[in-house]
C-alpha cells in the first residue's frame, strides 16, 4: 500500500497566499515553535497524549524527542561509580519530525507510525515546527528555555525549502538543563556526602542533566532523582554536582564533561576542618556511553551546580552564585543557508554573580547542541557563520577558594547534499574554563570543561511521513509568481528531497488551470506534465518548462498552479508519497498595440 499525504497545509509561506513577501522572505525573530508534553503514546504508536493540544492542526509539522530517561547509579554504584550510567528508559535523545493527520480533545494521531521507542517516563515532549520557502531572521531568533515543571521548551526548531538568511543571531544559549541553587548552610554544616534529599541545606543542588531516575541496589531498585538526590557534591550522571563548605561546584556536561568545583573555605574561616574533597564532582560524560552513540540523539546541555553560602543579609541573597545553565538545541533544515557574519549560538550559560565572603561558586552550564541540515551554505561573505556550542565558564570569586568548574563541550553537526563544509563555517565546541579565583596566582584544583565533539556530514534527521518537498518560483523566491500570457513557464525550483536510505526516489510535475484566481484547485484538478512524470531522483528537482507554452487559449485572466510530487518507494514499509504546496501564477492576458 502507497501513503500519500499532502503536506502543503503545514507551510507558512501559505498562511497568506494573497501577501506579498519580500526577497528575503519571512522575516522570523523571538519564539517561533510551540511546545506541549506528551503524557502517553499508544500502543500502535500512532498517536500520543498530550496535556493541550492548543495550536496544533492537522497537517502540522511536529518534531518528538525525548529529553531525559538516563539512570544513574547512587551509592550502589559506590564512591567512584556513583553518578555513572545504569541503563535507559526509552531512548534519550532520540527525534523525529512526523506530520499530524487527526486531532481528538487529547491527543494527535499521525501519518506514520513513530520509528523511535520512546518512553514518556523519559520526558518526551511534542514541538510544532513552522516552515518557510525562505526566511530570513531579522531578530534574535530563540527557544523557550527548558521548564523542568511542564517538561518543554530547550528546542529551536525550523524548516526552510530554500535560502535561510541570517540578519540576527539564533540563540538558545542558557536554554537547556537548569543550574543548582546555591542553598544557605547557616555555617554549621560538617556533612560531605555524595548526595542529600531537598530538605537538607548541608550541600548545593546538583545540576539538571539527562538523568531523571537512580538505581540505588542489585534488585533493581529504580527511584526518581527527586527529592532524594537533589543535593550534595555527587554528580547527577551529566548534571553538575553541588558542593558544600563553601568550595566550588561542578560543571555541567554537554556533550563531554564538565570540570570540578574549587577548593573549600579554610578551617579559620568555617570553624571546623572541612577535609578534602568538599567540591562538586566533575560531570560525567555522554561521549563513551550508549547515550553518545551518534545515531539521530541530541540533548540539552546540563546545568552546573550550585554551592553554598551563609551570612549573606536577605537583600544580597541576588548576589548568590547559582549554576549556570546548559545550552539548547537548535535543528535547522534548509536549502542555502547564508550566515552573513552572524553566528547560532548553543553555549551553556557563566554563572552572572562573582562569588565572595562566605560563598561559593556555582559551575558552568555544559554546551548544547546544533544540527544544521543545509543543502549548502553560501559563498563569498554571505557564507561566514559561527556555530557555537561551548561550554560556560565556572563561576568567580573574590576570594582564593570556591571557583566553579567549567561546563562541558556540546554537539554540532552539519550536513550537506555534497559533504562539502566551507571554511567559511566556523565550529566551536570548546569546554569552559573554570573560574577564576583572587589572587589569581593561588593554586587551583578547580577544572574546565573538556571539549565537545563536531559530526560533519554524518546522519540526515528522521522525517517519518514526508520527504522535505517544497518548491518556489526562483524569480520571486516565494510560492507566488506572474506570467504574461504565452510565455513559457519556467524557473521553479526547490528543495533537494530527502529520500530514507535504501529507497528509490521519483518526481512527477503536476499542472492546474483555474479562472477565479481565489478558486484553490483541488487534488482531482490536477494532472501529470508531459515530459515531467517519474523521473529518476536525483534528476527533475527543477521545473524549467522547456518545450511549447503549457497554457490553454486564455480567457482575460486566470491562474496557473504547479506542484511536485516526490514518491520513495521504501523497501520494507509503505511508500511515502509528499506532494509539495504548490505555486501559483498569475497568468496576464497578452499586450497587443501597447494595450491588454
Amino acid at each position: 500500500m502507497k501513503y500519500y499525504y499532502n503536506i502543503w497545509l503545514i507551510l507558512m509561506a501559505l498562511s497568506a497566499p494573497t501577501a506579498s513577501l519580500s526577497a528575503q522572505g519571512n522575516q522570523i525573530g523571538g519564539v517561533i515553535n510551540t511546545y506541549r508534553h506528551v503524557t502517553d503514546i499508544a500502543p500502535d504508536r500512532q498517536s500520543v497524549g498530550l496535556d493541550n493540544v492548543d495550536g496544533l492542526a492537522r497537517g502540522d509539522t511536529i518534531l518528538l524527542i525525548q529529553m531525559k530517561g538516563a539512570i544513574m547509579y547512587g551509592d550502589y554504584g559506590g564512591s567512584t561509580g556513583y553518578g555513572t550510567l545504569a541503563e535507559l528508559r526509552g531512548e534519550p535523545g532520540k527525534h523525529e519530525f512526523m506530520i499530524i493527520d487527526n486531532i481528538s480533545a487529547t491527543s494527535v494521531s499521525f501519518t506514520r507510525t513513530i520509528k523511535n521507542n520512546y518512553d514518556v517516563s523519559g520526558l518526551v515532549q511534542l514541538i510544532k515546527v513552522p516552515s518557510f520557502s525562505s526566511a530570513h531572521v531579522a531578530s534574535t531568533l530563540t527557544s523557550e528555555p527548558w521548564d523542568s515543571t511542564t517538561a518543554t521548551g530547550g528546542v529551536l526548531a525550523f524548516i526552510v525549502g530554500g535560502t535561510l538568511s541570517l540578519g540576527a543571531d539564533i540563540d538558545v544559549a542558557g536554554k537547556g538543563f537548569k543550574g543548582g541553587s546555591a542553598v544557605n548552610d547557616n555555617g554549621t554544616q560538617t556533612a560531605n556526602d555524595l548526595y542529600y534529599n531537598t530538605a537538607s541545606s548541608a550541600a548545593g543542588e546538583k545540576g539538571e542533566g539527562v538523568a531523571n531516575y537512580v538505581r540505588i541496589d542489585a534488585a533493581p531498585t529504580i527511584v526518581p532523582t527527586l527529592p532524594d538526590y537533589a543535593k550534595g557534591r555527587g554528580t547527577n550522571f551529566t548534571g553538575g554536582g553541588g558542593s558544600s563548605a563553601y568550595a566550588g561546584a561542578g560543571g555541567g556536561a554537554g556533550w563531554n564533561n564538565g570540570g570540578q568545583g574549587g577548593n573549600p573555605a579554610p578551617s579559620a574561616i568555617l570553624g571546623y576542618d572541612p577535609g578534602p574533597d568538599r567540591w562538586g564532582q566533575q560531570s560525567k560524560s555522554i561521549m563513551g556511553t550508549s547515550l553518545g552513540e551518534m545515531n539521530n540523539r541530541l540533548y540539552l546541555g546540563s546545568g552546573g551546580g550550585g554551592s553554598t553560602y551563609s551570612n549573606v543579609p536577605p537583600e544580597q541573597l541576588e548576589l548568590v552564585s547559582n549554576g549556570a545553565s546548559g545550552g539548547g538545541i537548535v535543528i535547522i533544515i534548509c536549502g542555502t543557508l547564508e550566515g552573513n557574519g552572524h553566528s547560532i549560538i548553543a553555549d551553556g550559560a557563566t554563572p552572572s554573580v562573582t562569588a565572595s565572603g562566605t560563598a561559593g561558586a556555582g559551575g558552568g552550564g555544559g554546551g548544547g547542541a546544533i544540527a544544521v541540515y543545509a543543502h549548502s551554505f553560501a559563498g563569498g561573505a554571505a557564507g561566514n557563520i559561527t556555530l557555537s556550542a561551548q561550554g560556560g565558564k565556572g563561576g568567580n570569586t573574590n576570594n582564593f577558594y570556591g571557583e566553579g568548574g567549567g561546563g562541558g563541550g556540546g554537539f554540532i553537526i552539519t550536513k550537506t547534499s555534497d559533504n562539502n563544509i566551507p571554511a567559511s563555517v566556523a565550529r566551536l565546541y570548546n569546554g569552559g574554563d573554570q573560574g577564576s579565583v583572587n589572587p589569581p596566582t593561588y593554586t587551583q584544583v578547580s577544572l574546565p570543561g573538556s571539549i565537545g565533539y563536531e559530526a560533519p556530514n554524518f546522519y540526515t534527521p528522521i522525517l517519518n511521513g514526508f520527504l522535505y518537498n517544497n518548491i518556489y518560483s526562483e524569480v520571486t523566491g516565494n510560492s507566488i509568481d506572474s506570467v504574461c500570457y504565452s510565455a513559457p513557464i519556467m524557473d521553479i525550483t526547490g528543495s533537494t528531497p530527502a529520500i530514507p536510505d535504501g529507497s528509490t526516489g521519483f518526481i512527477t510535475w503536476q499542472l492546474a488551470v483555474k479562472q477565479n484566481p481565489d478558486d484553490v484547485p483541488l487534488d482531482t484538478d490536477y494532472a501529470n506534465i508531459q515530459g515531467h512524470e517519474n523521473i529518476p531522483l536525483p534528476l527533475g528537482i527543477d521545473y524549467l518548462g522547456t518545450g511549447a507554452p503549457l497554457l490553454p487559449p486564455a480567457p482575460p485572466s486566470y491562474t496557473v498552479w504547479i506542484r511536485r510530487v516526490v514518491t520513495a518507494v521504501m523497501p520494507a514499509e509503505d511508500d511515502v508519497i509528499d506532494t509539495s504546496q504548490p505555486v501559483r501564477i498569475t497568468v496576464h492576458p497578452e499586450i497587443e498595440g501597447n494595450t491588454i
